[in-house]
């Protein structure tokens, strides 16, 4: 049956001619697809480069150990060549100058280098890229869905339509938000206490005069640091609530429910009703 008029003195005219002309299912239908479909290839290549991360961690390591080999023979051939030097010279004066250099460079240390496989797993970074590619590809995939819907004016698409809106927003406030007050510090304080320690062993061997950072410097910027990706996350949770909350707003109105409804009444469908 068709339903009755307000005035309860007929039904209303046939369900094509009653349903509200609006284009805006259709338009937020297409950009659903498009968007959710950008999305979820960032989201796949993001995947992959986080699996790759994790493979290639352990040869991250073997380079490391490596480059810190062929660090310690160069010195030790450079030592090697001033001892020779030093034992050939009959010259007093340039013996104590070669001797000079070779104490000096023996009693530097080598630089450090930074175990970067071991910052990547203390400040949360794969647990925290885990969560974003799976809440991510699972409201996109629902985001396109729901586009594909809407480009038939289906009620069950404006309300997954809406869900999903509602969810991003959600989604974006709890991640970026879990960024900026764990991850971000967690990172910040990795970044000085990595390069303090790079500092610290530069400065016992440096020579007399030669300038070494000292360790206020490196937690300038590493407050620095966690000050710019703090503002980032915020600006994420800004700059990608926007859409959803136009989602929220035109898939809300009266005229596109009324025509979502309408297509629904239309092909036999009123279970959303």
């Amino acid at each position: 049956m068709l339903p009755i008029g307000p005035d309860g003195d007929g039904p209303y005219p046939p369900i094509a001619e009653e349903r509200p002309k609006t284009a805006i299912p259709k338009s937020i239908g297409v950009l659903n697809i498009i968007f959710g479909s950008i999305l979820m290839l960032c989201g796949i290549c993001t995947g992959l480069n986080m699996a790759m991360q994790s493979a290639m961690a352990p040869m991250f390591g073997q380079q490391q150990l490596q480059f810190q080999q062929v660090m310690e023979a160069e010195r030790a051939k450079k030592l090697e060549d001033l001892k020779k030097l030093e034992e050939a010279t009959q010259d007093d004066q340039e013996k104590a100058a070669l001797e000079g250099q070779r104490k000096a460079l023996q009693a530097q240390p080598l630089p450090k280098m930074p175990d970067m496989a071991k910052f990547y797993n203390d400040v949360n970074l794969p647990a925290y890229g885990i969560a974003d590619a799976v809440s991510g590809s699972i409201l996109n995939i629902l985001m396109v869905i729901a586009g594909i819907g809407l480009l038939g004016f289906r009620e069950w698409a404006r309300q997954i339509g809406l869900w999903v809106a509602a969810l991003k927003i959600v989604r974006l406030v709890a991640l970026y938000g879990f960024f900026a007050l764990v991850v971000a510090p967690n990172i910040s304080r990795a970044f000085s206490s990595m390069f303090q320690e790079m500092a610290e062993g530069m400065g016992k061997g440096a020579p007399p005069g030669q300038r070494v950072p000292a360790p206020a410097e490196f937690a300038q910027m590493g407050m620095a640091m966690g000050v710019m990706m703090t503002a980032s996350a915020i600006g994420m949770i800004i700059i990608g609530a926007i859409y959803p909350i136009i989602v929220l707003i035109l898939l809300s109105r009266r005229r596109v429910k009324a025509a979502c409804t309408s297509a629904a009444l239309a092909h036999g469908d009123d279970s959303s009703l």
